[in-house]
């Protein structure tokens, strides 16, 4: 379930007008809220990597990595259609891919090999890759398969996410007209409070617990509300 663009910037907005610390229009709000969103996500490969590290078994320890491979689900992308091949083995990457699982010929997944190696492969037939067993290079936005004879790899990878954004127009006296629909966020529903947070310090406004802006989103839920009424 995304998370509501609309809510979060209302929230960011109570905050700041409740405590008189200035104000942050839709357009910097869309700027920082990319940014931000970027950095929660970032966070996520950091975070499993450092859990995956000091494996305990344990019941809350196994919620965790649930959790987190949860929140990163929606970015696990497939794509086999959209690669472009300016000549026979190279294919360029879309611009969407933020990490690079695995490379696949039909059945058969590719090895992934350094630069020294491709080279090696590419002169010594004794070690060049097959069909059966292809390998891949990834530079880059380029992605280099042996054996040159492969055509169309599946790649699996995850993606960026996508750009939130608050829309609206502006009336003719400047008035800012929010917009039927909006790009959520794509982040889990758990993110709310830290989003809130890190917009509120990108912008200036530090909080001092995460209380504060939990008591904020009820509040300008509430008053959001009131006002639909």
């Amino acid at each position: 379930m995304a998370l509501s663009v609309d809510k979060v910037y209302k929230t960011v907005l109570y905050i700041l007008n409740t405590d008189q610390t200035g104000n942050l229009n839709p357009e910097e709000f869309n700027h920082i809220a990319e940014q931000v969103q970027l950095g929660i996500y970032e966070n996520y490969f950091f975070d499993l990597h450092q859990l995956l590290r000091r494996p305990q078994p344990t019941e809350e320890y196994a919620d965790t990595v649930r959790l987190l491979e949860e929140k990163m689900s929606i970015f696990k992308t497939t794509n086999s259609t959209d690669l472009v091949s300016p000549t026979a083995g190279e294919f360029t990457l879309t611009s969407d891919i933020h990490k690079l699982n695995t490379v696949h010929f039909f059945n058969n997944e590719a090895v992934k090999v350094n630069r020294k190696d491709y080279n090696l492969m590419q002169k010594t037939p004794l070690v060049s890759a097959s069909e059966e067993y292809p390998c891949y290079l990834h530079e880059g936005n380029s992605l280099y398969i042996l054996p040159t004879t492969v055509f169309k790899p599946t790649i699996s990878y995850m993606r960026k996410p996508n750009a939130p954004a608050y829309k609206y127009t502006l009336s003719n006296v400047g008035e800012i007209i929010p917009d039927a629909t909006h790009d959520d966020f794509e982040l889990h529903a758990t993110e709310q409070a830290e989003l809130v947070a890190k917009i509120l310090a990108y912008a200036g406004h530090t909080i001092k617990d995460m209380e504060t802006v939990q008591a904020a989103m009820q509040l300008s839920a509430g008053k959001d509300q009131i006002e639909k009424q």
